[in-house]
């Protein structure tokens, strides 16, 4: 028989699909907004000081990252937050490597920002 318009055959509707949902979204935004908006989740949760928040921050933060942002303050921002989640877990040593590799991103960023201002300082 005919099924309703948005139905697949076996009656269920694909619009309700979190799949199919987290497909739509990824072809509509940029990683940089995808990669924001986990990372907001994962501040309000670590706001939220409720059990199981500070590991629940630690999944958005990592999904964040997921999206590979090009911009390198967010994925800075992403391991930093990270690192503080991971060490209200007491996971000292991923703590660590986030705090590092969070140091590491933002010191190639700087070095990178670095010539341009070099050179807009030298014109002025």
């Amino acid at each position: 028989g005919a099924s309703a318009v948005g139905e697949s055959s076996d009656g269920a509707n694909p619009f309700e699909d979190s799949d199919m949902l987290a497909a739509l979204e990824s072809l509509k935004t940029t990683p940089e907004e995808r990669a924001e908006r986990q990372k907001a989740k994962g501040n309000e949760a670590m706001r939220s000081r409720e059990p199981h928040a500070a590991s629940f921050a630690v999944e958005r933060y990592s999904e964040g990252l997921a999206e590979r942002p090009r911009d390198a303050r967010l994925r800075a921002t992403l391991l930093a937050n990270r690192a503080a989640a991971h060490t209200s877990l007491r996971n000292w040593r991923r703590a660590l490597d986030d705090a590092k590799e969070a140091l590491a991103v933002r010191a190639e960023h700087e070095a990178r920002a670095e010539p341009e201002g070099s050179a807009a300082a030298a014109a002025a």
